[in-house]
């Protein structure tokens, strides 16, 4: 819809209250015309809840993000991609909840997903051993977050080679 189109937009442009108010309006929408348990609505919940944490509002991502996992889980399967990035967005929004523990297995069970889904080499698969990295780190659980760290450099260096700019940073992780 024209309204997702607009919440796009200005996600990019980091106007995020705008969007979430967009992607509310695309929501009403499609909830009144499509089946209330559709991919259309569960992506809509899934940019509200994105937008929610990018603005510091952890609950309200998380019930979002929720909210999308429950439709896509029901409409789409549990081994589906779009699960898995439900279940990223869940994690990070309990990490930036501080709440590292959940994060984490939150984003190991997108991880599971994404290799049945698209293999161990994927980029994909790197930002999700990244993610865990980081909040292991944030536990300090040193070693489990080098360990995830290595492994996320390693599918990076890869699939992009040694001049792709997640290669320095992913360098620095580890260092």
């Amino acid at each position: 819809s024209s309204y997702n189109c607009i919440g796009n937009s200005c996600q990019s442009k980091g106007e995020y209250d705008r969007a979430i108010e967009h992607y509310e309006k695309a929501l009403i929408i499609n909830q009144k015309n499509e089946n209330a348990k559709s991919p259309d609505v569960a992506m809509s919940y899934n940019q509200i809840g994105v937008c929610h944490n990018k603005v510091g509002n952890s609950d309200e991502a998380i019930a979002s993000a929720e909210k999308a996992l429950a439709i896509n889980l029901k409409t789409l399967g549990p081994e589906h991609l779009k699960v898995a990035f439900n279940l990223n967005n869940i994690g990070l929004a309990y990490d930036n909840k501080r709440a590292y523990g959940k994060a984490i297995k939150h984003y190991k069970k997108a991880l599971t997903i994404k290799l049945k889904t698209l293999g161990a080499e994927h980029f994909h698969i790197a930002s999700s051993h990244h993610n865990i990295g980081e909040a292991y780190k944030n536990q300090e659980h040193y070693e489990k977050a080098v360990e995830h760290y290595e492994k996320a450099l390693d599918i990076n260096l890869k699939i992009h080679g040694t001049e792709h700019p997640s290669v320095p940073s992913g360098y620095h992780d580890i260092g």
